[in-house]
């Protein structure tokens, strides 16, 4: 479902005036799905946080998660060091799910 012009717009200006985080989940739309990298950029418009997946890890079970420069402090800190990531299939290798 695409949304109506200007959406995506104001849910961006929605979240600058009042502080909060635009979230985009790209993980079905990612890597060109939508004839674009990401599909935020069909819109112009950059969230401040973004999931990537499916198509990130091109059948691998990948993921990713993009912040934006202002936030990346924040997440330092509340990441567990080392920085590692889950898989929904923890007990097997990549490439085999």
């Amino acid at each position: 479902m695409v949304p109506p012009d200007g959406w995506i717009q104001r849910i961006r200006q929605i979240c600058d005036e009042f502080g909060i985080l635009m979230m985009a989940d790209e993980v079905l739309t990612c890597m060109g799905r939508t004839g674009k990298m990401f599909a935020m950029q069909n819109w112009d418009t950059v969230p401040d946080v973004m999931t990537l997946g499916k198509g990130f890890g091109n059948g691998f079970p990948v993921t990713a998660m993009l912040v934006a420069e202002k936030y990346k402090e924040i997440i330092e800190r509340s990441a567990p060091a080392p920085r590692t990531a889950a898989t929904r299939w923890p007990a097997q290798p990549p490439g085999e799910h």
